[in-house]
């Protein structure tokens, strides 16, 4: 079996993925900071303490089902013609002609990932943005 020491094991340590060298770090420094360890006190100019990942993964919000409030807009649709809303289940929050002033108001509310859209006119043909279509006669 091969000695153990200070040389080979530095040189294993620096094979190691980031992530599990992170991971022997904080463990080094818990049985650093445990009494009777056997180890001299730690001097306060050495270095800081490593500390704990950044990378704390989060779940996603969830997305609230707008079925209700799409099937509240295509009621409504006429009253609401050419105007941008912002609408919470069956809740107006705002409208009007201008986008800006909708979410202005939407976060003075403060709900909680409200529906914002802006509904067309349903007497008038839809606009389509995107690649042109040209039709050849003859």
């Amino acid at each position: 079996m091969e000695n153990i020491t200070a040389e080979n094991l530095f040189s294993q340590i620096e094979q190691m993925p980031y992530a599990e060298r992170a991971k022997l770090l904080l463990m080094l420094e818990r049985l650093e900071r445990q009494p009777g360890n056997g180890l001299p006190p730690r001097q306060e100019q050495e270095l800081p303490l490593a500390k704990e990942p950044l990378d704390k993964r989060v779940p996603p919000l969830p997305v609230p089902d707008r079925s209700s409030e799409l099937r509240w807009v295509l009621a409504h649709k006429r009253e609401y013609a050419n105007q941008w809303i912002a609408i919470e289940g069956e809740r107006v929050i705002a409208h009007g002609a201008n986008a800006q002033e909708v979410y202005a108001a939407v976060d003075a509310d403060g709900a909680y990932l409200p529906l914002v859209m802006y509904v067309e006119d349903p007497d008038q043909p839809p606009v389509f943005f995107g690649p042109a279509l040209i039709l050849r006669q003859g």
